[in-house]
């Protein structure tokens, strides 16, 4: 399959989707049923979402077999030359989830990063739970590089729990805390 989107008035009237496209936005897929395989990609140069400015869209979705990979990103327009680029990327598969998600706010003020997560979902004692792994990841603010180091956050029926969440780099003591919601 294959469309474009050049006016989005309509899809602002009917869905109530606050968007204004400025520059057309290409989508594109194939689906095959035999293979169990589907691809779809959506190129969204420059749009208007909810009042914010925002270039360069794209979401890319493959689901190979039983797995659903992805990888969508844009950039904010944050005015005076200043952006923000965000990205999240990962696959779902087994009743999980990985999903790394990237910014740069390529600002004077800089700071870029990448955390790193790994979900599992399921039922434990009739309550919906999710474990959610913090893996290696890393901050960069002002030229000092930081360690998002391993932590795990859990979440069962309105509760939230966070252990073990830990920031550190060489010049500095660590950011470590516990917290129970």
């Amino acid at each position: 399959f294959y469309g474009e989107i050049k006016n989005s008035d309509l899809i602002e009237a009917i869905g109530g989707i606050p968007l204004h496209v400025v520059k057309p936005i290409t989508v594109v897929g194939k689906i095959n049923d035999q293979n169990g395989e589907m691809y779809a990609n959506c190129s969204a140069p420059h749009f208007i979402y909810n009042n914010t400015e925002l270039k360069n869209g794209h979401i890319a979705i493959t689901a190979p077999d039983d797995t659903l990979n992805y990888d969508f990103g844009a950039i904010k327009m944050n005015g005076n030359n200043s952006t923000l680029k965000l990205n999240i990327f990962g696959k779902a598969y087994d009743n999980r989830l990985t999903a790394s998600l990237y910014f740069d706010n390529n600002g004077t003020k800089y700071m870029e990063g990448l955390l790193n997560t790994e979900t599992v979902f399921y039922n434990s004692e009739g309550q919906r739970k999710a474990d959610i792994s913090i893996t290696p990841s890393f901050l960069n603010i002002n030229d000092e590089d930081w360690t998002i180091n391993p932590a795990n956050i859990t979440y069962i029926q309105d509760k939230l729990s966070i252990n073990n969440f830990k920031i550190s780099n060489n010049l500095f003591s660590s950011i470590f805390f516990f917290l129970s919601l």
